[in-house]
């Protein structure tokens, strides 16, 4: 989206050694591809897709999501004792889940105001609870 784009510029003109970063694995994909951009170039350009997955974490497009509760047939709610909880969650209650708000945790994110693509690298997955990326 548009929004997508712009935050990813804003980050980029905020992070000029991560821009170059991403500019030379562009440039590395075209001059590979011999300048033709393709669906297979795109795909693997593995640090913008990072770029892209951390400004989506960092300014997700809705800052929260909503859901109501539609239980099973004949029940009368959603229970959360699978998880631990002693609680029914009422049938058509509305749910907010805020999205910007767990992204930013740090109990989810290791530093989690910072800017670092990195962060979706495999080595580095189980330092962060990807769970909570939305």
């Amino acid at each position: 989206s548009s929004t997508t784009m712009s935050f990813t510029m804003y980050e980029m003109a905020r992070n000029p050694d991560l821009q170059q970063r991403l500019r030379e694995e562009v440039r590395e994909a075209f001059l590979s591809n011999d300048g033709k951009v393709t669906y297979e170039m795109i795909m693997g350009l593995k640090y913008m897709d990072n770029v892209v997955k951390e400004v989506l974490r960092h300014y997700p497009p809705l800052p929260f999501l909503d859901r109501v509760c539609t239980p099973k047939a004949g029940e009368e709610g959603y229970s959360l004792k699978a998880f631990n909880m002693d609680f029914n969650v009422p049938a058509n209650m509305p749910i907010y889940i805020p999205q910007q708000a767990i992204q930013m945790d740090p109990q989810h994110f290791k530093d989690p105001e910072t800017f670092n693509p990195d962060r979706f690298l495999p080595e580095n997955k189980h330092e962060n609870n990807m769970n909570a990326y939305m």
